[in-house]
């Protein structure tokens, strides 16, 4: 049986925590870590603590082939912490792929925002990335949990949209949506 949800029954998540989320989306190479990491210099440039948390669809390693830290896990260690003086990583092993509030839970605290990389079907609020020539169309067409459009597009839409090189007015947005009391 097919359901269809109207933007009217739609609402998006709230976070558990006090600390908001924005989600980018889009389609591989569409520019969404370069316009992040934008994103996140200006954020921290205006004062804020940014946290943010990358999907992947792939298993992978945070350490380099040799080092004793990837051969603990190796030996078969289901948790890995590297603790330095300044910062630590965590490798552990999941039985199933963690949700954007598990992250929160677990890892997020000191910091204003967290900055999500993917996790589309999320109903978190997002800002799609889309690239003119990627064949993709416009997710926001049907998720109403799309909240702006970054894209090197002239597109005409109902919510806003930003040319994917203005870091300046998508940070402007994000503060004025989700920052400033």
């Amino acid at each position: 049986m097919l359901y269809s949800i109207t933007v009217r029954d739609f609402q998006m998540k709230q976070t558990k925590t006090t600390i908001p989320v924005i989600c980018f989306v889009g389609s591989s190479n569409s520019g969404k870590t370069t316009l992040i990491e934008k994103v996140i210099r200006l954020l921290t440039k205006m004062g804020y603590k940014v946290a943010t948390v990358k999907h992947t669809h792939k298993n992978f390693s945070m350490d380099a082939e040799g080092k004793d830290s990837r051969r603990h896990k190796s030996a078969g260690a289901k948790t890995v912490v590297l603790s330095a003086p300044e910062q630590f990583s965590v490798v552990s092993d999941t039985s199933s792929e963690l949700t954007i509030d598990d992250v929160l839970e677990k890892f997020v605290s000191d910091a204003d925002i967290l900055i999500v990389e993917g996790f589309k079907r999320d109903t978190y609020p997002k800002i799609e990335v889309n690239r003119n020539g990627s064949g993709h169309d416009l997710r926001c067409l049907n998720d109403p949990s799309i909240i702006a459009v970054a894209s090197d597009k002239l597109l005409n839409l109902t919510i806003p949209a930003f040319d994917i090189n203005d870091a300046e007015g998508i940070t402007g947005f994000i503060e004025k949506r989700f920052l400033q009391g």
